[in-house]
């Protein structure tokens, strides 16, 4: 029963955007993201969206550049840091585009 408490309770984790961003830029550092076709993954900014189940915005410059093997590996990134073992994790890809248009939106 204290195992599953445990679990509750990191679901409800809180990530500030400067250490999320911090452990993608070291993880990036450690080990690169592949090319594909000359063009490399670029992660300009990563914060969390919800609370309950945590889940990570990444705005990228192309969201088809993220393989599956290197979105495993910046998911245990983030789990090794904050603690989520036995939680779901979602990372959740947003263009550059998308986040410059909603911000012109707003204005």
């Amino acid at each position: 029963m204290p195992a599953a408490l445990e679990v509750v309770g990191q679901r409800r984790i809180k990530m500030p955007p400067n250490e999320l961003n911090r452990v993608l830029r070291e993880a990036f550092l450690e080990h690169p993201p592949p090319s594909f076709k000359g063009r490399r993954l670029k992660v300009t900014y990563a914060t969390q969206s919800s609370d309950e189940s945590p889940t990570v915005v990444l705005f990228v410059n192309d969201t088809g550049l993220l393989h599956f093997s290197y979105r495993r590996y910046l998911e245990k990134k983030v789990r090794e840091r904050f603690g989520l073992s036995g939680n779901p994790l979602k990372l959740v890809l947003r263009s550059e585009e998308s986040r410059r248009s909603r911000a012109r939106a707003a204005k």
